[in-house]
């Protein structure tokens, strides 16, 4: 019988530390281990109800409003270390990150809002944290702390698959978060940060890191600059 990867991502609001889970693919932070042939019961129509209910004021928080889902602390998430960390040096698009931006960009262009362009220098601080998080994390999804020597500088999305992956599949993983979004109204009706953050109209720069996992699998984290998913703002 096959066995298929399991995907989670990780997405980053205005306060840099928050997220989903979604063994499908669309967002996680959380990460589950699934045998061969075994299967998932559907919650209750009332538990599911209910966590549409928490899901669709994902896009109103603020820096005041701590996330609904559970998530690590600042405590919990930030690398043992208590001195700051080197800085990062450059890191360019090319390798397995090659293409990413337009990959990006093939999202926001037919919503007529202006290109990301790379950045070598998010580049490099987004794969000093994939780096941190494969290596010495044990591969677990954490976003960087708000604050401190880590402290985040952006807008994140983390993504992780239990089996090397590709540009195209870990952007779209986070974009067919699209199809819960409403921009009319500005809500959304399950989980829609990751998406929100890709288009968001006053990000102008990306940078994005890719490393391979000790047991098998890879985790990818991308930072944005201006980032996105502020309180009460449309994305564009």
């Amino acid at each position: 019988m096959e066995t298929r990867p399991i995907t989670v991502s990780l997405l980053c609001l205005t306060f840099a530390a928050c997220g989903d889970i979604d063994t499908t693919g669309a967002a996680g932070s959380l990460r589950a281990k699934l045998k061969p042939g075994a299967s998932i019961k559907a919650p209750p129509v009332h538990l599911r109800e209910s966590a549409k209910k928490l899901q669709r004021a994902e896009l109103v928080r603020d820096h005041a409003t701590p996330p609904k889902d559970a998530q690590p602390s600042d405590e919990e998430a930030a690398p043992p270390e208590a001195a700051e960390p080197p800085p990062p040096p450059p890191r360019e698009e090319k390798g397995k990150l090659a293409g990413v931006t337009d990959a990006h960009n093939a999202v926001r262009t037919p919503l007529n809002i202006p290109k990301l362009e790379w950045s070598d220098a998010i580049g490099g601080f987004a794969q000093q944290w994939a780096d941190y998080l494969a290596i010495e994390n044990g591969c677990k999804l954490q976003h960087r702390p708000s604050s401190g020597p880590w402290g985040q500088k952006y807008g994140e999305n983390i993504f992780w698959r239990s089996a090397p992956t590709t540009v195209d599949e870990a952007v779209n993983a986070w974009s067919a978060e699209a199809a819960d979004y409403d921009h009319a109204t500005n809500t959304c009706a399950g989980i829609c940060g990751h998406y929100t953050q890709m288009v968001w109209a006053k990000t102008r720069y990306l940078g994005c890191g890719v490393a391979a996992c000790p047991g098998g699998g890879e985790m990818w984290v991308c930072n944005y600059d201006p980032r996105g998913n502020y309180f009460g703002q449309a994305p564009y």
